[in-house]
């Protein structure tokens, strides 16, 4: 039997109902050990400990290393996804939603207080979310397109299969190597036709 998820924003979920859903699952074991205790410090104190949590998942590392951890678990894709899986209740950020009450209470606010300004910036970057979410999934539509690299123009005074050698900071051809590893000095080239 399949128990549904009560949507209630903000209501975190339990440490079991985490575990059965399909993010959570899609995270390597030391990811879902960070995780787990990582949530299990939240619903214990009511606040996030991610150094504990990498301590846990990844026993006996320098703390140099328990803090490169947590920088990397904190801005990877997959753990922020299950973290709002917990906080939200089994649901996606609702940005709609939280756009509305941003300017609900921008409304209430007095123009011009440092409040109101706080509010603005923070429905700024709300939106600037919300619409680099949406380039996501248009670019899952749309094939990538491939960087142009531009390539610097042919030196006609290098032979053909022959490695043209630059000069250091200009980039200008001052020399090439022949196939046979023989160096010759483009200058003197010059001189002799």
């Amino acid at each position: 039997m399949t128990e549904t998820i009560k949507e209630q924003r903000g209501q975190p979920l339990s440490l079991d109902v985490l575990a059965q859903t399909e993010a959570y699952r899609s995270l390597t074991p030391k990811m879902q050990k960070w995780v787990s205790v990582y949530c299990a410090g939240y619903i214990a104190t009511g606040t996030f400990d991610p150094h504990a949590a990498a301590r846990a998942a990844y026993e006996g590392v320098a703390p140099a290393t328990v803090r490169s951890i947590v920088r990397w678990h904190k801005r990877n894709p997959k753990i922020q996804k299950v973290v709002n899986v917990f906080l939200n209740s089994g649901q996606v950020p609702d940005f709609a939603y939280d756009l509305a009450e941003i300017q609900k209470h921008i409304d209430a606010s007095e123009p011009g207080t440092v409040a109101a300004q706080r509010l603005i910036v923070l429905k700024a970057r709300l939106k600037r979310e919300l619409f680099v979410d949406n380039e996501d999934e248009d670019s899952e539509q749309e094939a990538p397109k491939a960087p142009t690299v531009s390539k610097p123009a042919a030196d006609t005074r290098v032979p053909v299969g022959c490695r043209a050698i630059r000069k250091k900071g200009t980039g200008q051809v001052v020399a090439y190597l022949t196939p046979t590893g023989e160096r010759v000095d483009l200058a003197e080239v010059e001189i002799s036709q």
